[in-house]
This record gives structure tokens, sequence and C-alpha cells, in this order.
């Protein structure tokens, strides 16, 4: 019975979606929290005062009648479609919520992956010394509880951040011309998530790479400049593109 009703209130937010078509903006108007909390107490706003008008009368037609159970039972209706629609939407949240990162799924292969540290050391973007090809190789491959292995990187928080973005759209370059979609892409949380970079002895963060990032733009604006086009052309040496 349970499966009936969801069915049935997915069949008709479905056809809801398909008369509104494309206006987004209406989609957004009525997918809003306030607006649907208004919506709904003008429904019931009008039910009751149609009851109260209906019962303050001893004689009724039978069209009135047959009024008020109609707009009943659309109030019902949609009531019951706003609440599928939430626990659709809380459903999908959580879900997304249990999912762990495990990894990077980094779809950049072992071989780039090599050229890449081999072009960071040559430009003293990594120290060879501390952070050696293997440790590379299992941060950015391997489950991160399978090993140990941290960078503590002893570049500016800046230019971690550019590091970080040049990696992220090159993983997602490579995805997109292999259709490979879901919850594969990489973000700047996934870094901070998965506790193998450090700055100077402390872990990496979003909002610390943020931060510094808008400052060295406003302070030092030609030094991250000349960071960047080294980065740029690191990876293009190393896609060969």
């Amino acid at each position: 019975m349970k499966n009936l009703l969801y069915c049935f209130l997915d069949k008709l937010l479905s056809l809801e979606t398909v008369i509104v078509g494309r206006k987004k903006w209406i989609l957004r108007f009525f997918e809003n929290e306030s607006t649907q909390l208004i919506t709904i107490l003008i429904y019931y706003t009008i039910i009751f005062a149609l009851t109260i008008y209906g019962l303050s009368k001893i004689q009724v037609s039978n069209y009135a009648y047959s009024f008020l159970i109609i707009a009943f039972i659309l109030i019902v209706l949609k009531t019951l479609m706003i609440w599928r629609a939430r626990q659709k939407s809380v459903i999908v949240v959580n879900i997304k919520k249990k999912q762990n990162i495990k990894n990077f799924n980094l779809s950049i292969s072992n071989t780039i992956l090599k050229r890449l540290y081999f072009n960071f050391c040559k430009y003293n973007v990594l120290d060879e010394l501390v952070v050696k090809e293997s440790s590379f190789l299992k941060i950015f491959c391997e489950d991160f509880n399978s090993n140990s292995e941290v960078i503590d990187f002893q570049l500016e928080l800046a230019q971690i951040k550019y590091l970080f973005e040049k990696i992220i759209k090159t993983d997602s370059l490579i995805k997109s011309n292999r259709y490979i979609n879901g919850f594969g892409f990489l973000k700047y949380s996934d870094f901070e998530k998965a506790k193998k970079f450090k700055h100077r002895g402390e872990y990496i963060t979003s909002k610390k790479l943020s931060d510094n990032y808008y400052k060295a733009k406003n302070d030092n604006p030609t030094k991250l400049l000349e960071f960047q086009e080294l980065i740029d052309n690191i990876f293009k040496e190393s896609l060969d593109i």
C-alpha cells in the first residue's frame, strides 16, 4: 500500500514538472520552503473558511458539498506531494553524507602522475628527498587508510590551492572526455578530508586555502601569477599537450 502511494505521488510530481515546463524560475519559486509553507496555509485557510461557511448554513446545495470534498482532496494530495518531494531530497542528502571518501578516484594515469612528480621535483615544487615518488603515487592512487604517507608542502597556501585546482581541472577534463560521471569529480574539500596534505606541519583546510589565495592575489599578485604559469607549464609538459 505504501509503495503504491509513493508511486502515485511520484507520478503527480512528474506531471507537475511537465505542466510547469521549462519555466525554471517557477520551479525555484515553488521549491522554496517558505512558498510551500505559505501555500499550505492558504489552502487550509480557504478550506477552513469554506467549511465554516457551509456549516453556518442549515441548507447547503450538493454542488457546495462537492466543491468542499474536491478542495479537501486537492489539499491533501498537494500536502502529500510536498512531503514526498522533501522526503526524497532528504534521502539523497543522507546518502551523500554516508559516502565517505576512500581515495581520490583519479582518472589521471600512473604514467602522467610519474611525469608530474618528476617535473614537480625538477622545478622545486616538491623536494624529492622529502617526498618520494612511491609516497606520491600511494597518496593519489591508493585508499587513504592503506598507507600513512603525507605530503608536507613548503609552498605558500595560495600556491597549493592553485596546484590542487589544476589537479581538479585536469581530472574533471579527462573524466568528461571519457564520459565518466557520478560522484567521482574532485573537490577542494576532498584534499582536506584525505588528511594527506600538510602545510609546514599543519593539515590543510579548504578555508585556509581560500583565505590565503585571495590575500595573495591582493598582496603579491605577480608572485602568484608566476607560480600559476609554472604549474600550467608543468601540466602541459607532463600531459604532453
